[in-house]
């Protein structure tokens, strides 16, 4: 009896134009995201941009946007169950032959959910072209529809129960989308603390969004089965009008799902590369540590979700005693201000005493703070992975700056002295040292960068010979070199490059409002490492220009950092008022190299230079301007690189690419955005025609 009244009702409502404009409707906007969607994947590919997943940034959001449509979509629907009855005349029927009202709404609810394969039949039809030209993460794909189809299972089955208290159209549409605003007041009050953790467990966009992500857990698909059979009875209860039962209904209802909550999540990870499951290697480093405490700092509710996705569920997951706090964007941490980004998340490991005034004291050498800018420019867990195998071998290996020959200094505060810059590199776990070759006589082998910052008197031969020994086995160096700076002819044979002499004069950036025409400013930047995450300008005030030399005695590869700009020249006069370019005095003019990388295999390891023209921009006066200080920490990452053997590699996800053929294209640009959406309205038009006729 149900299933044939049902049939009839579906036959009723598959005639009326209303549902399919409704169709017609979701597949334009459905189509119109997906579209730019996939574009915007594909320009993404194309700059080569990592962590690319189809799901994430295409089938994710997508399905998202399916579910809030239909959501608004379903009131529409259901409203026009009565009314098909009464067309069809199945109404007058029933009266004939009586059937329970309950019968009747099994009878809707199998039609509805005959509907429901409709826009589910579009919205696979409207990623088809995608699923043809990818790669799927077929298991997280599978989780997103599961998650799609739960949920609109839970809010088809809500709305055929709440049409049960009016029969008045109005009242029934308003019922329906205040229920929908008050879901949606209790996902704003989710962001609350914890004491709306009441209403948080009726929260069916909580259940929804975890298993979208593609975390699958029995406890959210049981949620989700406990919700619909407990409006089925409800159903039922007030179709017989037992109140008792309604009552009784609700409370177990609300018990089953606080229970479920009390329980951990044990979820299945259903992405690719895993994403949100702690990686064994980081889990195998962190049970080594006593205390582990996460701060997060400036993050609004979106990056707070991804980060505690990311990173802190698995963690806890491992780590129960882990302690979290989120703080708003005005508390700034050390980290965060020797940062380029004002957000973030602090990751702290060891044994964490605190003094009087709560502030955090640095005692261990097991403690480690780890600083991860957001959002991630890739997954947290790998850069912890690859921050704790840093820090680890930067405490077996030393930056050592060379003294003695009236360089910088790193304990010392001043306009030349490098003070700041040794503050930012220890909160990142470097080791720095001082050494005087002098009195050292050679450099110690746990070296794993030797810093030359602009010496101003001459080596001794003994220094000398020290310094050339450790380049022939393979040292890592970083020199920097200025307009005062001594000439020191052999290791500029060495490595192949020389200084000219005068200092590099900028017009083009004194007139973009530096104080001193002998500013260069650097807004263009080569590909190279060194140069990755620069995002506005460097400044070098005072710098040398480099160029090589004709004949070198070692083979080394050179790559251009930074140059200035072409109509920049070496001045020998700088501290005259009006500066200008004088040929006759030999003063040369062009686009001069102001920074070099040089890079050659020493037997089984990577051996690294980095010259500069300037030691000014990492000094006190110049390192918190513009993109000073990122460029270099950028420098000293890349000369105290970790070697690659001490990084575990993460899986990549293996929905990373998407390469449309052109009917793909064609049919992404303009058949399912335009025309299906069309053809459906047309038909509507055509149906709604017949009917007033």
């Amino acid at each position: 009896m149900v299933i044939s009244i049902a049939r009839l009702q579906l036959k009723q409502l598959l005639k009326s134009p209303r549902w399919l404009i409704l169709l017609s409707i979701y597949c334009f906007v459905i189509a119109i995201f997906s579209n730019q969607f996939s574009f915007q994947f594909i320009t993404l590919q194309a700059s080569n941009t990592s962590q690319l997943s189809l799901s994430g940034i295409l089938f994710s959001p997508l399905d998202n946007l399916a579910v809030f449509l239909l959501l608004l979509m379903l009131p529409l629907i259901v409203l026009q169950l009565r009314p098909s009855r009464i067309a069809s005349g199945l109404q007058r029927l029933l009266s004939s032959y009586p059937v329970s009202s309950f019968k009747l709404w099994l009878a809707d609810w199998y039609a509805m959910l005959v509907l429901l394969l409709f826009f589910y039949a579009a919205l696979v039809f409207i990623q088809l072209p995608i699923l043809i030209s990818a790669t799927i993460d077929l298991p997280l794909f599978l989780t997103h529809w599961l998650a799609l189809v739960l949920m609109s299972l839970s809010f088809m089955t809500l709305f055929l129960l709440l049409q049960q208290l009016t029969n008045s159209l109005l009242s029934s549409l308003v019922i329906h989308y205040s229920v929908l605003f008050l879901f949606w007041i209790i996902q704003l009050l989710q962001q609350w603390p914890d004491y709306f953790y009441v209403v948080q467990v009726i929260n069916l966009f909580d259940w929804f969004d975890r298993l979208s992500l593609g975390l699958l857990s029995a406890q959210d698909i049981l949620a989700f089965v406990i919700i619909n059979l407990s409006f089925i009875v409800l159903c039922y209860c007030f179709s017989q009008q037992k109140t008792r039962f309604i009552l009784l209904t609700c409370g177990l209802t609300l018990l089953l799902l606080f229970t479920l909550r009390l329980f951990p999540l044990n979820y299945v990870d259903t992405t690719s590369n895993q994403r949100y499951s702690l990686h064994p290697v980081l889990a195998e480093q962190l049970a080594q540590t006593e205390t582990i405490k996460i701060t997060s700092y400036g993050l609004d509710e979106a990056a707070r979700r991804e980060v505690n996705l990311r990173l802190l569920q698995p963690v806890l997951s491992r780590f129960a005693e882990t302690k979290i706090t989120h703080e708003p964007l005005n508390r700034q941490s050390e980290q965060q201000r020797n940062s380029q980004s004002n957000r973030g998340v602090l990751f702290t490991i060891g044994n964490i005493p605190n003094d009087k005034s709560g502030q955090r004291l640095n005692t261990a050498v097991n403690q480690q703070t780890i600083w991860l800018d957001y959002p991630f420019v890739e997954h947290p867990q790998r850069y912890l992975l690859r921050s704790l195998a840093v820090l680890q071998h930067r405490n077996d290996n030393w930056v050592l700056f060379v003294e003695g020959q009236d360089e910088a200094s790193i304990s010392q505060q001043g306009q030349r002295h490098l003070s700041t810059l040794n503050q930012a590199l220890q909160s990142r776990g470097f080791q720095l040292s001082q050494l005087s070759l002098k009195q050292a006589g050679s450099i110690p082998d746990n070296t794993a960068l030797l810093v030359i910052a602009s010496s101003r008197q001459d080596w001794l031969n003994s220094a000398s010979q020290s310094l050339m020994t450790y380049l022939q086995t393979g040292g890592n160096l970083l020199w920097l070199r200025d307009p005062e700076d001594i000439s020191f002819e052999q290791l500029e044979s060495y490595l192949g490059i020389t200084k000219l002499d005068g200092v590099i004069v900028d017009p083009a950036g004194y007139q973009q409002g530096t104080p001193h025409p002998a500013i260069v400013l650097h807004d263009t930047f080569t590909d190279h490492p060194i140069n990755q995450s620069l995002k506005t300008l460097v400044a070098f005030p005072w710098s040398s220009a480099l160029v090589p030399l004709t004949k070198g005695t070692t083979k080394w590869h050179q790559q251009t950092l930074l140059t200035s700009h072409p109509n920049s020249w070496t001045e020998f006069q700088p501290e005259q008022e009006n500066m200008a370019f004088n040929e006759q005095q030999g003063e040369l003019q062009g686009e001069f190299q102001t920074l070099i990388a040089l890079q050659r295999n020493q037997g089984v390891r990577q051996q690294k230079v980095v010259i500069a023209g300037d030691s000014h921009f990492l000094s006190d006066m110049a390192i918190n301007n513009y993109d000073n200080k990122q460029l270099a920490l950028n420098i000293f990452y890349w000369l105290t690189q970790t070697p690659d053997e001490l990084m575990p590699t993460l899986v990549e996800p293996v929905d990373r690419y998407l390469k449309l053929t052109p009917l793909a294209h064609h049919l992404i640009s303009w058949f399912i955005p335009f025309v299906l959406p069309l053809l459906l309205l047309l038909s509507g038009v055509i149906l709604w025609r017949k009917q007033k006729r």
